[in-house]
């Protein structure tokens, strides 16, 4: 099982320090998304919606940094969220870590 700090240090031999540092502005979406709408218990444990779709809790705040989402505690249950594609975000990453 992978802890949050290896998953943030490491997302799929992509290094990611501060998923701050990249302009998230530019996703382009290019390759589609997947619709996924936020339950009560993925509200408590974000990481988890990283998880069912990556299989990976890498990604949790780089989902969170996409759909514009600062606070969790401001998010209704049931809010449709945007899940890219794995090989259009790990593109986007390659191409935009400083």
């Amino acid at each position: 099982m992978t802890t949050l700090e290896e998953a943030n240090e490491n997302t799929y031999g992509i290094q990611v320090m501060n998923s701050t540092s990249i302009n998230w502005n530019n996703f382009a979406w290019d390759e589609g998304y997947i619709r996924h709408y936020i339950s009560k218990f993925e509200l408590l444990k974000p990481y988890l919606i990283s998880y069912i779709y990556f299989g990976d809790i890498g990604y949790e705040y780089i989902i969170l940094e996409l759909n514009q989402i600062d606070d969790l505690d401001q998010i209704p249950i049931g809010t449709e969220i945007w899940i890219p594609k794995l090989t259009e975000l790990e593109t986007f990453i390659r191409n935009n870590t400083k």
